[in-house]
């Protein structure tokens, strides 16, 4: 759970910023006043599912049905391929399930349950593959550091979070993806040199409602520049956007995907960080991370699969923030209003008697 934040009974996250910094401080908020706001992903997940990922959750609850699974297999030079495979003997094994509860009520919510967690699993099992690739970069591994070890341990970390009583095995899929992505990573770094200026900022835009962690923000050096030397004066929290004017480059918010594809979600979702008012923890503005957050006008999304490597660098276009905004208000009514009651002016109820009935007939 990333700082400041915490979940609603409905698994919602919120944003508490609590200003520690007195009366002088620009973040907007009250001394002593906690806001709660919205996290970006949340406020996604409050307006509905993408209708694209719905279509892809019944595709397999509709494959489980008819007893076939899609797999992703990852070879060891990371070349990606998708295939169909028999859930099991013909008919498969959620007509076999099916068949085994003879109708008993308890055994079908099993059965159910079962259904649930299985069609999922394509997803979780991606997401988690993304979520160890995400972590390794964060903790700088070099591939001569990398090995089954390190990306087990990271796998059970990450599956330890998961709402699952039965992990799926980690298998050479899982550690080929991740060998392949990391390979890719390194591999952009080698051709596109750049620097962290820090990663997963706490972004804040109090005056919409809304926060979240981005993943990372970025420095594109001009030609000559030596990578190690600004990295370091990076880590040393020595870079501010002065120094950026000085030196030149591109600064942009970065954001690591490994996903099949990229989506206009995640356009809509870096414009929202981009937008934000400042960086900050805690009730502290860190106004160095803010000052370079102002400064930059794009944002980069780094889309890293085990064959290859890709990244799109997208200009703040103010069309996009207003379609976020829209849904922020949208969400924000979601949350406020789960049940339509508290809207009602007035209502009007009644029951017909059975027994007028019978004496109509």
């Amino acid at each position: 759970m990333p700082r400041n934040a915490s979940l609603d009974g409905q698994g919602f996250r919120f944003y508490g910023w609590t200003c520690a910094e007195g009366p002088g401080c620009t973040c907007g908020a009250r001394p002593g006043e906690e806001v709660r706001v919205l996290s970006v992903t949340s406020i996604r997940r409050l307006n509905g599912m993408n209708h694209m990922l719905v279509e892809w959750s019944l595709g397999n609850v509709v494959k489980l049905a008819m007893g076939i699974r899609k797999v992703t297999r990852v070879g060891p030079r990371g070349g990606v391929k998708e295939v169909y495979v028999a859930d099991g003997p013909f008919p498969g094994e959620f007509v076999r399930r099916m068949t085994e509860t003879e109708g008993d009520e308890a055994k079908l919510d099993a059965v159910r349950k079962w259904l649930r967690n299985t069609a999922d699993e394509p997803r979780d099992v991606a997401a988690v593959r993304g979520s160890v690739v995400h972590k390794l970069i964060e903790l700088n591994v070099k591939l001569d550091r990398l090995d089954d070890d390190v990306i087990r341990a990271k796998f059970e970390d990450e599956w330890r979070g998961e709402k699952r009583k039965v992990k799926p095995d980690i298998t050479a899929d899982d550690l080929n993806f991740v060998y392949g992505g990391m390979r890719q990573y390194w591999d952009m770094r080698a051709k596109r040199p750049f620097v962290i200026l820090a990663q997963e900022p706490q972004v804040w835009n109090l005056t919409a409602g809304y926060a979240g962690s981005a993943d990372v923000l970025m420095w594109f050096l001009p030609d000559g520049q030596d990578v190690r030397e600004r990295q370091q004066q990076a880590n040393r929290g020595l870079v501010t956007i002065e120094t950026i004017a000085e030196v030149g480059g591109r600064i942009a918010l970065g954001d690591w995907k490994t996903s099949k594809g990229v989506y206009t979600d995640h356009v809509i979702q870096m414009m929202a960080y981009l937008a934000a008012e400042f960086v900050g923890s805690d009730g502290q503005r860190n106004e160095r991370l803010t000052g370079l957050l102002e400064g930059m006008l794009e944002a980069a999304l780094v889309h890293i699969r085990p064959d290859g490597w890709n990244v799109d660098f997208v200009d703040f276009k103010p069309e996009v923030l207003r379609a976020f905004l829209g849904s922020v208000a949208f969400a924000r009514f979601n949350a406020l209003y789960p049940n339509p009651q508290p809207l009602f002016t007035e209502s009007w109820s009644g029951s017909a008697d059975p027994t007028h009935e019978e004496d109509a007939a």
